[in-house]
């Protein structure tokens, strides 16, 4: 695609006519494309990081397992979430590992 043709700030002035719309716009288009490609790279680099760190339930805790970051986990009643991938490491045993999601209530007798 041939790149348009720089407008001045003189020719941008002017009163436009229906019939230069079409260079008008031909010409304004890739800045308008640069602009909103910039704008958007910090969304999408977040969105990435949003979608890389979700919550994914695991199941009950085992010993033998290995659990990602940010998996969750039940345990004797309570749910926790990993901060790192850890593996043997009970959750609630005083460490940096697991975070408490929910903690186990009363029984319902």
């Amino acid at each position: 695609m041939e790149k348009p043709a720089y407008l001045s700030p003189e020719q941008l002035a002017k009163a436009v006519r229906v019939g230069d719309l079409p260079a008008l716009m031909a010409a304004l288009a890739p800045t308008i494309a640069e602009f909103v490609v910039k704008a958007t790279e910090p969304l999408k680099a977040r969105i990435a990081e949003l979608e890389s760190t979700q919550l994914k339930y695991c199941g009950v805790w085992d010993r033998s397992k290995t659990f990602p970051a940010n998996a969750i986990v039940t345990d004797q009643g309570s749910a926790w979430i990993s901060k790192t991938e850890t593996r043997g490491i009970r959750p609630g045993d005083g460490n940096a590992f697991w975070q408490l999601a929910i903690k186990k209530g009363k029984d319902a007798r």
